[in-house]
Parts: C-alpha cells; structure tokens; sequence
C-alpha cells in the first residue's frame, strides 16, 4: 500500500538525500470531516491541502484575523453575517496562492464499499482514505511533510506505526 510513497529516481533506485536537488517538497495539512462513530453524519470525507511554502498563505491569514479580532476555527456550516468576510478572505487568499493543490475523498458510511471494507473497524477507514488520497497524488520526484489534523481516537487506534514500510 505504500508503494507510491517510496519514491524510486529514473533508473529504479530507491531516491537518496543525494537525490535532494530533483526532489520537490510539499507540506500537505490533512483534516477529516464528518465523524466515523456519529450515525447522524452519513457521509465521512478526508482531504488535504498541499504546497510549497504555506509560510506567504499563513502569514496573510494571520495578518487579516489579527485585524478583524476573528480567532475562531472556520466552518462552513458556522458562516455568519459576523465572519462572513473573514471567510470570503481566506478562500480568496487560497485560490491566489500559486502552487497549491486541495484532493479529498469522501465515502457513504452505509454505503456497500464503507460496510464491506470498514465496517468491523471504522477507524481503519481513516488510515486507509488517508492513505489513498495522499498517493493519489504524489508524482514523481515529490516528497511530501504531511501535517495532520488532531483526531480523537479510542486508545488501541496508533495511525503512525500501524503499517509496516516495504
């Protein structure tokens, strides 16, 4: 499964950190939505958004939110009158951003895919989506810094040390 993530140079080889002057590296911010143990939300989506330097989009977001006193997280279904432009901002600001990229993959919890492959272990679902919307995504010579949302899980749910790496 984690093929894709092993990057391989033109030859075959496995890639080096001699290799660093053809590689491209991407932070990639990985966040869910939807929750996996809530019956009431049917649907379970795992996105990210990836590039190059995230420094120029943050500092411009924190700059706007210093300014307009706006500290609260942004959800769409929280959009109000009060932070309206703040949010119109921020989506501007994201669609001006060069070299940016967002992929997502959302699934039907009582759909017959989520059931067959998840439904004795929903939290294998995360993982697993997770996994598959990453790869998806990785050309060749690219490396990405994945920096995932916090997430409650039950105490046995170890996402980072779960798989073993070929």
């Amino acid at each position: 499964m984690f093929d894709k993530f092993l990057q391989k140079d033109k030859n075959g080889k496995d890639m080096t950190l001699g290799d660093y002057k053809s590689l491209w590296t991407k932070f990639c911010f990985l966040d869910e939505s939807g929750s996996l143990n809530d019956p009431k939300d049917p649907f379970f989506t795992v996105g990210f958004i990836k590039c190059s330097q995230p420094y120029y989009l943050q500092s411009k977001l924190l700059y706007e939110r210093h300014k307009k006193k706006f500290y609260d997280e942004m959800k769409f279904n929280k959009l109000s009158k009060n932070n309206f432009d703040f949010a119109k901002f921020a989506l501007d600001s994201l669609f001006a951003t060069r070299s940016l990229w967002f992929q997502s993959y959302s699934v039907d919890k009582q759909g017959g895919y989520f059931n067959r492959e998840f439904s004795e272990n929903p939290w294998q679902a995360y993982e697993d989506i997770s996994i598959k919307v990453l790869e998806a995504s990785i050309p060749e010579n690219e490396i990405f810094i994945i920096i995932a949302d916090h997430i409650t899980v039950p105490k046995n749910i170890r996402f980072e040390v779960n798989r073993p790496v070929a």
